[in-house]
């Protein structure tokens, strides 16, 4: 059935929001904001794409990638690749500004999104997906292969390596799987299909920013206690500011290992399950007071908060990165709960053409 009805905003997700006068709602895949579209659709919330655009933004501008789209075989994994770059950190800016209004976390200056110097070809890693006979991206909500000559987002040396896979029965799908996976990065020499390879940040220029605001706020400390450290893309700026320890934790394993070889100065390492409750015990028999509390946790964020409290005595300052807004605010509230308030916090663009949002922020106990 065809509705139509203006985008009024976004949501959490990034798709527009459309309230019909028959009383229905749905998110519309690549709208924006003040559009009238029409859309066609089955139930009430559903996902779907733009039918036809009635009034279109004067944001809007035609998609760059020939493989973008939202429809069997095609690519939506630049879901804003239609919105002008501006408009996109306009966006992100107010639903930064819109999290901390709708949780009451007070903070008085100004809202900042920090933008990508390059919306284009700024992705130094890739994930791609083979089923023996071409190579790409997985479908939205589908189990179909997009198939790519290219990507707007990777980097040169990127797009090279995808032009030089010639592919043969090495990339035919393993038993039970649809897919071969083929991921890579600037410093693979030689693309085997399903082999992983260690995690690295794929926007080199936006980490690279993350660490020189984190010089700026951090305060110099005694002792910093650094949950989530994964192979310490982080700890050396940390451990600048650091006179005493600093102790990094993380799940067992290479990513683990990878920062203890780095012998960092002050740097020990601890390796244990974080969601394990009893892992604060352990982690407070190695370092019983400190200054600092750095998190850079996963999508879920700092779900063993609670046990984090009931263990250490509150540090004076928390400093939290998040890839994930909406579990960043969750935290945020259980942080000001307990007598912290907001100090610090910017936004980052590690992904244009998406609505993907990183938070650096800065908590202080208030004393």
């Amino acid at each position: 059935m065809k509705y139509q009805g203006t985008i009024t905003h976004l949501s959490s997700s990034g798709n527009g929001v459309l309230k019909t006068r028959e009383g229905k709602t749905f998110y519309v895949l690549g709208g924006i904001p003040g559009e009238v579209v029409e859309i066609i659709a089955e139930t009430n919330f559903a996902e779907v794409p733009v039918n036809k655009i009635i009034k279109s933004s004067e944001h809007r501008r035609k998609s760059p990638c020939p493989h973008f789209g939202f429809s069997l075989g095609e690519c939506s994994g630049c879901p804003w690749i239609e919105f002008s770059y501006d408009a996109q950190i306009q966006l992100k800016t107010s639903r930064l500004k819109f999290l901390l209004e709708k949780n009451k976390i007070a903070f008085s200056k100004p809202i900042k999104v920090s933008p990508s110097k390059d919306e284009f070809f700024y992705r130094s890693r890739v994930q791609l997906k083979s089923d023996g006979e071409r190579i790409g991206y997985v479908s939205r909500a589908s189990h179909e292969l997009a198939p790519i000559s290219e990507c707007m987002v990777l980097s040169e040396k990127l797009q090279k390596k995808i032009s030089s896979i010639k592919l043969d029965e090495r990339f035919a799908p393993p038993e039970q799987y649809r897919f071969s996976l083929v991921e890579f990065d600037e410093s693979t020499k030689e693309i085997t299909p399903n082999e992983k390879i260690k995690f690295s940040q794929a926007n080199q220029q936006q980490n690279e920013y993350m660490k020189s605001w984190l010089r700026d706020k951090l305060p110099k400390c005694l002792s910093v206690l650094e949950l989530y450290c994964g192979s310490g893309n982080f700890t050396e700026v940390i451990g600048q500011k650091v006179s005493d320890q600093l102790l990094c934790v993380e799940y067992p394993g290479q990513a683990l290992e990878t920062l203890a070889k780095r012998n960092i100065p002050r740097v020990k390492t601890l390796g244990v399950d974080l969601n394990n409750k009893d892992s604060f015990h352990r982690i407070y028999d190695e370092l019983k007071i400190f200054d600092l509390l750095f998190l850079d946790p996963p999508r879920e964020g700092f779900e063993s908060r609670d046990n984090f409290f009931q263990v250490f005595q509150f540090p004076r300052y928390i400093a939290y990165v998040s890839c994930n807004p909406l579990t960043w605010s969750r935290d945020a509230k259980s942080f000001l709960a307990h007598g912290y308030r907001l100090k610090e916090i910017e936004g980052v663009d590690q992904f244009p053409q998406t609505s993907h949002l990183e938070i650096l922020s800065l908590f202080e106990k208030d004393v």
